[in-house]
Protein backbone atom coordinates (compact mmCIF):
# COMPACT_ATOMS: atom_id res chain seq x y z
CA UNK A 1 0.00 0.00 0.00
CA UNK A 2 1.17 3.58 -0.72
CA UNK A 3 0.16 7.16 -0.07
CA UNK A 4 -1.02 9.41 -2.86
CA UNK A 5 -0.18 13.10 -2.35
CA UNK A 6 -1.82 15.69 -4.57
CA UNK A 7 0.27 18.86 -5.07
CA UNK A 8 -1.22 21.92 -6.65
CA UNK A 9 1.15 24.13 -8.65
CA UNK A 10 -0.04 27.24 -6.84
CA UNK A 11 1.17 25.78 -3.51
CA UNK A 12 4.84 25.63 -4.55
CA UNK A 13 7.26 27.88 -6.36
CA UNK A 14 8.15 26.78 -9.88
CA UNK A 15 11.46 25.04 -9.18
CA UNK A 16 10.14 23.16 -6.19
CA UNK A 17 7.08 22.00 -8.13
CA UNK A 18 9.20 20.46 -10.90
CA UNK A 19 11.39 18.75 -8.28
CA UNK A 20 8.37 17.05 -6.68
CA UNK A 21 7.03 16.01 -10.10
CA UNK A 22 10.37 14.50 -11.08
CA UNK A 23 10.58 12.53 -7.85
CA UNK A 24 7.04 11.25 -8.32
CA UNK A 25 7.72 10.05 -11.87
CA UNK A 26 10.92 8.36 -10.76
CA UNK A 27 9.06 6.58 -7.97
CA UNK A 28 6.41 5.28 -10.41
CA UNK A 29 9.09 4.04 -12.80
CA UNK A 30 10.93 2.19 -10.02
CA UNK A 31 7.66 0.65 -8.80
CA UNK A 32 6.87 -0.67 -12.29
CA UNK A 33 10.36 -2.17 -12.55
CA UNK A 34 10.04 -3.99 -9.25
CA UNK A 35 6.61 -5.37 -10.11
CA UNK A 36 7.70 -6.63 -13.53
CA UNK A 37 10.67 -8.69 -12.31
CA UNK A 38 10.26 -12.05 -10.48
CA UNK A 39 9.97 -11.74 -6.75
CA UNK A 40 12.94 -13.34 -4.98
CA UNK A 41 10.60 -14.60 -2.28
CA UNK A 42 8.09 -16.28 -4.61
CA UNK A 43 7.48 -20.04 -4.09
CA UNK A 44 10.16 -22.22 -5.73
CA UNK A 45 7.48 -24.15 -7.64
CA UNK A 46 6.74 -21.01 -9.64
CA UNK A 47 10.17 -21.31 -11.28
CA UNK A 48 10.02 -25.08 -12.01
CA UNK A 49 9.92 -25.90 -15.75
CA UNK A 50 6.63 -27.28 -17.04
CA UNK A 51 8.24 -30.56 -18.08
CA UNK A 52 9.50 -31.24 -14.56
CA UNK A 53 6.18 -30.19 -13.05
CA UNK A 54 4.39 -32.68 -15.29
CA UNK A 55 6.70 -35.53 -14.29
CA UNK A 56 6.06 -34.77 -10.63
CA UNK A 57 2.32 -34.61 -11.20
CA UNK A 58 2.34 -38.00 -12.95
CA UNK A 59 3.46 -39.57 -9.64
CA UNK A 60 0.55 -38.11 -7.67
CA UNK A 61 -2.78 -39.85 -7.03
CA UNK A 62 -5.48 -38.88 -9.50
CA UNK A 63 -7.36 -36.79 -6.94
CA UNK A 64 -4.26 -34.70 -6.18
CA UNK A 65 -3.56 -34.22 -9.89
CA UNK A 66 -7.06 -32.89 -10.46
CA UNK A 67 -6.78 -30.51 -7.51
CA UNK A 68 -3.35 -29.30 -8.60
CA UNK A 69 -4.84 -28.10 -11.89
CA UNK A 70 -6.51 -25.28 -9.95
CA UNK A 71 -3.35 -24.19 -8.11
CA UNK A 72 -2.10 -21.73 -10.70
CA UNK A 73 -2.23 -20.94 -14.39
CA UNK A 74 1.24 -22.40 -14.88
CA UNK A 75 0.28 -25.71 -13.29
CA UNK A 76 -3.00 -25.85 -15.18
CA UNK A 77 -1.27 -25.27 -18.49
CA UNK A 78 1.48 -27.80 -17.68
CA UNK A 79 -0.85 -30.60 -16.58
CA UNK A 80 -3.63 -30.22 -19.13
CA UNK A 81 -1.31 -30.03 -22.12
CA UNK A 82 0.88 -33.02 -21.14
CA UNK A 83 -0.80 -36.37 -21.93
CA UNK A 84 1.57 -38.58 -19.91
CA UNK A 85 0.30 -36.95 -16.70
CA UNK A 86 -2.89 -38.94 -17.32
CA UNK A 87 -1.27 -42.30 -18.17
CA UNK A 88 -2.40 -43.83 -14.86
CA UNK A 89 -5.99 -43.28 -13.76
CA UNK A 90 -7.38 -44.62 -10.47
CA UNK A 91 -11.15 -44.23 -10.46
CA UNK A 92 -13.41 -45.17 -7.55
CA UNK A 93 -16.96 -45.10 -8.88
CA UNK A 94 -18.72 -43.77 -5.80
CA UNK A 95 -21.24 -41.10 -4.94
CA UNK A 96 -23.60 -40.28 -2.09
CA UNK A 97 -26.26 -39.28 -4.58
CA UNK A 98 -27.68 -41.78 -7.06
CA UNK A 99 -27.96 -39.07 -9.74
CA UNK A 100 -24.30 -38.23 -9.25
CA UNK A 101 -23.23 -41.27 -11.28
CA UNK A 102 -24.14 -39.41 -14.44
CA UNK A 103 -21.46 -36.86 -13.63
CA UNK A 104 -18.88 -39.63 -13.37
CA UNK A 105 -19.43 -40.56 -17.01
CA UNK A 106 -18.60 -37.03 -18.14
CA UNK A 107 -15.56 -36.96 -15.85
CA UNK A 108 -14.21 -40.22 -17.25
CA UNK A 109 -14.68 -38.95 -20.79
CA UNK A 110 -12.60 -35.90 -19.94
CA UNK A 111 -9.82 -37.88 -18.22
CA UNK A 112 -9.53 -40.40 -21.04
CA UNK A 113 -9.45 -37.58 -23.55
CA UNK A 114 -6.52 -35.99 -21.68
CA UNK A 115 -4.61 -39.28 -22.06
CA UNK A 116 -4.63 -38.71 -25.84
CA UNK A 117 -4.30 -42.37 -26.78
CA UNK A 118 -1.07 -43.08 -24.88
CA UNK A 119 -0.53 -46.52 -23.21
CA UNK A 120 -3.02 -46.41 -20.35
CA UNK A 121 -3.11 -47.95 -16.87
CA UNK A 122 -6.65 -47.91 -15.51
CA UNK A 123 -7.75 -48.98 -12.01
CA UNK A 124 -11.54 -48.94 -11.91
CA UNK A 125 -13.62 -49.87 -8.87
CA UNK A 126 -17.34 -49.65 -8.28
CA UNK A 127 -18.09 -48.91 -4.62
CA UNK A 128 -21.86 -49.09 -4.16
CA UNK A 129 -23.56 -48.36 -0.87
CA UNK A 130 -26.87 -49.85 0.30
CA UNK A 131 -28.67 -46.62 -0.62
CA UNK A 132 -26.75 -45.45 -3.70
CA UNK A 133 -26.12 -48.30 -6.11
CA UNK A 134 -25.23 -47.09 -9.60
CA UNK A 135 -27.89 -47.54 -12.20
CA UNK A 136 -27.32 -50.21 -14.83
CA UNK A 137 -27.51 -47.56 -17.55
CA UNK A 138 -24.72 -45.50 -15.94
CA UNK A 139 -22.48 -48.54 -15.58
CA UNK A 140 -23.10 -49.63 -19.16
CA UNK A 141 -22.03 -46.21 -20.41
CA UNK A 142 -18.84 -46.40 -18.35
CA UNK A 143 -18.05 -49.93 -19.54
CA UNK A 144 -18.64 -48.91 -23.14
CA UNK A 145 -16.32 -45.96 -22.64
CA UNK A 146 -13.56 -48.19 -21.25
CA UNK A 147 -14.06 -50.63 -24.13
CA UNK A 148 -13.38 -47.83 -26.62
CA UNK A 149 -9.93 -47.37 -25.06
CA UNK A 150 -8.93 -51.04 -24.88
CA UNK A 151 -6.71 -50.77 -28.00
CA UNK A 152 -4.23 -48.63 -26.00
CA UNK A 153 -4.83 -50.20 -22.56
CA UNK A 154 -1.57 -51.43 -21.01
CA UNK A 155 -2.88 -52.47 -17.59
CA UNK A 156 -6.48 -52.89 -16.47
CA UNK A 157 -7.78 -53.50 -12.95
CA UNK A 158 -11.51 -54.05 -12.39
CA UNK A 159 -13.26 -54.37 -9.02
CA UNK A 160 -16.91 -54.81 -9.96
CA UNK A 161 -20.02 -56.69 -8.84
CA UNK A 162 -20.39 -58.86 -11.95
CA UNK A 163 -18.54 -59.62 -15.17
CA UNK A 164 -21.52 -60.99 -17.10
CA UNK A 165 -21.86 -59.53 -20.62
CA UNK A 166 -19.06 -57.06 -20.00
CA UNK A 167 -18.32 -55.19 -23.26
CA UNK A 168 -14.74 -54.60 -22.13
CA UNK A 169 -14.02 -58.31 -22.62
CA UNK A 170 -15.31 -58.31 -26.20
CA UNK A 171 -12.69 -55.89 -27.58
CA UNK A 172 -9.17 -56.74 -28.77
CA UNK A 173 -6.40 -55.82 -26.31
CA UNK A 174 -3.24 -55.66 -28.45
CA UNK A 175 -0.91 -54.07 -25.85
CA UNK A 176 -2.51 -55.25 -22.58
CA UNK A 177 0.12 -56.72 -20.25
CA UNK A 178 -1.67 -57.02 -16.89
CA UNK A 179 -5.31 -57.83 -16.12
CA UNK A 180 -6.86 -57.83 -12.64
CA UNK A 181 -10.47 -58.84 -12.07
CA UNK A 182 -12.12 -58.83 -8.66
CA UNK A 183 -15.78 -59.73 -8.33
CA UNK A 184 -17.65 -58.54 -5.27
CA UNK A 185 -21.14 -59.77 -6.11
CA UNK A 186 -23.14 -62.63 -4.62
CA UNK A 187 -23.11 -64.89 -7.68
CA UNK A 188 -21.05 -68.04 -7.15
CA UNK A 189 -20.77 -69.31 -10.71
CA UNK A 190 -19.02 -66.60 -12.66
CA UNK A 191 -16.35 -67.57 -15.15
CA UNK A 192 -14.01 -65.57 -17.33
CA UNK A 193 -15.36 -65.72 -20.88
CA UNK A 194 -13.79 -68.15 -23.33
CA UNK A 195 -13.97 -65.41 -25.96
CA UNK A 196 -12.01 -62.95 -23.80
CA UNK A 197 -10.75 -60.00 -25.89
CA UNK A 198 -11.84 -61.83 -29.02
CA UNK A 199 -8.82 -64.06 -28.54
CA UNK A 200 -6.44 -61.12 -29.18
CA UNK A 201 -4.17 -60.23 -26.25
CA UNK A 202 -0.65 -61.18 -27.42
CA UNK A 203 1.19 -59.31 -24.62
CA UNK A 204 -0.93 -60.42 -21.69
CA UNK A 205 1.55 -61.93 -19.21
CA UNK A 206 0.04 -61.40 -15.74
CA UNK A 207 -3.48 -62.33 -14.65
CA UNK A 208 -5.05 -61.72 -11.23
CA UNK A 209 -8.44 -63.34 -10.60
CA UNK A 210 -10.35 -62.96 -7.35
CA UNK A 211 -13.72 -64.65 -6.78
CA UNK A 212 -14.18 -65.40 -10.47
CA UNK A 213 -13.40 -68.78 -12.01
CA UNK A 214 -11.20 -69.65 -14.96
CA UNK A 215 -12.83 -70.03 -18.38
CA UNK A 216 -14.78 -73.26 -18.86
CA UNK A 217 -12.66 -74.08 -21.93
CA UNK A 218 -9.18 -73.02 -23.06
CA UNK A 219 -9.13 -69.31 -23.90
CA UNK A 220 -6.84 -68.15 -26.75
CA UNK A 221 -6.26 -64.76 -25.08
CA UNK A 222 -4.71 -66.46 -22.01
CA UNK A 223 -2.17 -68.64 -23.80
CA UNK A 224 0.58 -66.04 -23.26
CA UNK A 225 -0.04 -65.66 -19.49
CA UNK A 226 3.11 -66.42 -17.48
CA UNK A 227 1.97 -65.34 -13.99
CA UNK A 228 -1.40 -66.42 -12.60
CA UNK A 229 -2.63 -65.30 -9.18
CA UNK A 230 -5.95 -66.89 -8.27
CA UNK A 231 -8.12 -66.52 -5.16
CA UNK A 232 -11.39 -68.30 -4.47
CA UNK A 233 -13.65 -68.39 -1.45
CA UNK A 234 -14.52 -72.01 -2.15
CA UNK A 235 -12.47 -75.19 -2.02
CA UNK A 236 -9.89 -75.70 -4.76
CA UNK A 237 -10.49 -78.98 -6.59
CA UNK A 238 -8.74 -81.05 -9.23
CA UNK A 239 -10.94 -79.39 -11.85
CA UNK A 240 -8.97 -76.19 -11.26
CA UNK A 241 -5.69 -78.05 -11.78
CA UNK A 242 -6.96 -79.44 -15.07
CA UNK A 243 -8.10 -75.99 -16.23
CA UNK A 244 -4.67 -74.54 -15.44
CA UNK A 245 -2.88 -77.40 -17.18
CA UNK A 246 -4.89 -77.11 -20.38
CA UNK A 247 -5.50 -73.37 -20.54
CA UNK A 248 -2.13 -71.83 -19.64
CA UNK A 249 0.68 -73.38 -21.71
CA UNK A 250 3.08 -70.47 -21.02
CA UNK A 251 2.55 -70.42 -17.24
CA UNK A 252 5.69 -70.20 -15.06
CA UNK A 253 4.37 -68.84 -11.74
CA UNK A 254 1.15 -69.95 -10.05
CA UNK A 255 -0.16 -68.46 -6.79
CA UNK A 256 -3.37 -69.93 -5.36
CA UNK A 257 -5.19 -68.76 -2.23
CA UNK A 258 -8.50 -69.98 -0.87
CA UNK A 259 -10.76 -69.42 2.10
CA UNK A 260 -11.90 -73.06 2.23
CA UNK A 261 -8.84 -75.24 1.72
CA UNK A 262 -7.64 -77.58 -1.01
CA UNK A 263 -9.08 -80.86 -2.20
CA UNK A 264 -6.82 -81.05 -5.25
CA UNK A 265 -4.16 -83.75 -5.11
CA UNK A 266 -2.58 -82.48 -8.32
CA UNK A 267 -1.42 -79.16 -6.89
CA UNK A 268 1.48 -80.69 -4.99
CA UNK A 269 3.21 -82.21 -8.00
CA UNK A 270 3.17 -81.76 -11.78
CA UNK A 271 0.81 -84.65 -12.51
CA UNK A 272 -0.06 -83.11 -15.86
CA UNK A 273 2.77 -83.01 -18.35
CA UNK A 274 1.75 -79.55 -19.52
CA UNK A 275 2.36 -78.05 -16.08
CA UNK A 276 6.04 -78.99 -15.92
CA UNK A 277 6.97 -75.50 -17.08
CA UNK A 278 5.61 -74.08 -13.78
CA UNK A 279 8.75 -73.24 -11.81
CA UNK A 280 7.09 -71.58 -8.82
CA UNK A 281 3.99 -72.74 -6.94
CA UNK A 282 2.61 -70.94 -3.87
CA UNK A 283 -0.44 -72.21 -2.00
CA UNK A 284 -2.14 -70.56 0.94
CA UNK A 285 -5.37 -71.26 2.79
CA UNK A 286 -7.13 -69.35 5.54
CA UNK A 287 -8.75 -72.52 6.79
CA UNK A 288 -7.22 -74.32 9.76
CA UNK A 289 -4.59 -76.84 8.63
CA UNK A 290 -6.04 -79.53 10.94
CA UNK A 291 -9.29 -79.45 9.00
CA UNK A 292 -7.57 -79.55 5.63
CA UNK A 293 -4.85 -82.21 5.41
CA UNK A 294 -4.00 -81.35 1.80
CA UNK A 295 -3.13 -77.72 2.51
CA UNK A 296 0.40 -76.52 1.76
CA UNK A 297 0.53 -73.32 3.78
CA UNK A 298 2.54 -70.55 2.08
CA UNK A 299 4.77 -73.13 0.50
CA UNK A 300 6.90 -72.90 -2.62
CA UNK A 301 7.72 -75.83 -4.88
CA UNK A 302 10.25 -75.79 -7.68
CA UNK A 303 9.45 -78.01 -10.62
CA UNK A 304 12.17 -79.45 -12.87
Amino acid sequence: MGTCVYVRRADLPGDEFWTVTTLRDAAYKEARRLVSRPCPFSPPAMHVPNELLSKIAACLPLRDRCQAVYTSRQWRNAFLTTPFVWDHLEILFFTKNRDGYRNWVALMQLLLKRNAGRPLTLDFEVFPTPTTRPSRAALERVYDLIALHMPHMKSLSLAISSAHDLPIFDVHAPILETLRVKIGGIEDDEHMPVTLFGGIAPRLSTLYLRCIDLPRDPCPALRSVENLLFHDQNEITDAFVFDVATGFPSLTTLTVTTDDGFAADGLGSPVFSRTRNVVSLRLNSRRDADRSPHVMRSSTSDFD
